[in-house]
């Protein structure tokens, strides 16, 4: 779906995902930080690379147009600021695709767990096509 912040009813801690490949085969995660005093909306984000990095929002979106899914934070408005806090002094860790990626990034924020079912299931997918491979080759 084609979208824009505006279309968008986002509150600090709430996650996006957004398509990074064709097919929506990855996607890419996101969270939304609030705006700041001069009115300027903040998105967080994990990117191969660069890392941790704080990303405008109009810049995200015009970026990223379609959205896939936004998660909501479900916590307080205190949970929201630590979430916000948190994610601040996460600024400039480093990428890791396995380990730590925007998936891992964006659940750890609002889960306390960072987590990535996308490598999860790459690695289910190459255990299998080992399993499969070794079968056939006897």
């Amino acid at each position: 779906m084609q979208t824009s912040l505006l279309s968008v009813d986002l509150k600090p801690g709430d996650s996006v995902t957004v398509p990074k490949s064709a097919f929506n085969m990855v996607q890419h995660y996101a969270v939304y930080l609030g705006y700041d005093y001069e009115g300027t909306h903040w998105m967080i984000e994990n990117v191969a690379g660069r890392g941790v990095v704080l990303t405008r929002a109009v810049d995200f979106f015009t970026a990223n147009p379609s959205v896939n899914k936004v998660v909501p934070f479900g916590g307080t408005n205190e949970e929201r600021r630590l979430i916000v806090q948190k994610a601040l002094y996460s600024v400039g860790q480093p990428y890791n695709l396995i380990n730590y990626n925007c998936e891992h990034f964006a659940t750890g924020l609002q889960t306390g767990k960072a987590r990535s079912r996308q490598v999860e299931v790459a690695f289910i997918a190459a255990a299998l096509l080992l399993v499969i491979g070794l079968a056939f080759r006897e």
